[in-house]
């Protein structure tokens, strides 16, 4: 299975990952880091067309690395945090390259969403911590939570065999959830 875990900036999903490793369940799974720290300097706000380009290219190329798989992010990360920036420069006024963002982003988007079997949605609980990397900016948060939301709600309006499922509660719990879903999905 391929599965990615998303989520804005500091819900748990690298402790969520972690804690997925030592299940016997996924001794055959190989687990891939996210492509955003690749170009750190530049998520967050500071991302541009460039960098969504970049990480959702990293995600194209991680997608092959295995048939089992857990993703630490996926297109559904980068598609959010995409769409949050474009809306922050609409709202600044600053100049949008709808073009690139319809024919190049989006299909690949598309393309990659279609070959997930699952996305672990961490809905937002948890306070936001900063870690010199990732965005302590609340109000970037609700930009990037709306959409996420979007994403997800029109989900179903393309066609896919992805599964995106929304997962609360302690690491345990998430940890359950998952390891419920691919047992029924077996």
């Amino acid at each position: 299975m391929k599965i990615g875990i998303s989520g804005c900036s500091s819900q748990g999903k690298t402790t969520l990952i972690n804690a997925l490793i030592n299940e016997p369940l996924f001794t055959d799974y190989t687990f891939c880091k996210s492509p955003g720290r690749i170009v750190q300097s530049e998520i967050n706000e500071n991302g541009n067309d460039l960098t969504q380009l970049l990480i959702m290219t990293e995600h194209y190329k991680n997608y092959g690395i295995s048939n089992n798989v857990v993703f630490d992010r996926c297109a559904l990360d980068c598609m959010a945090y995409g769409m949050a920036n474009l809306f922050r420069k609409f709202k600044e006024g600053k100049e949008i390259d709808e073009e690139f963002n319809s024919n190049v982003i989006f299909p690949l988007y598309l393309w990659l969403m279609r070959r997930y079997d699952a996305i672990f949605y961490l809905a937002p609980e948890l306070p936001v911590v900063s870690d010199g990397v990732r965005s302590s900016d609340l109000q970037y948060f609700a930009e990037v939570t709306s959409s996420f939301n979007t994403l997800i709600k029109e989900q179903s309006n393309f066609p896919t065999e992805c599964q995106i499922i929304t997962i609360k509660g302690s690491v345990q719990k998430r940890v359950e959830s998952i390891l419920d879903f691919i047992k029924e999905s077996q």
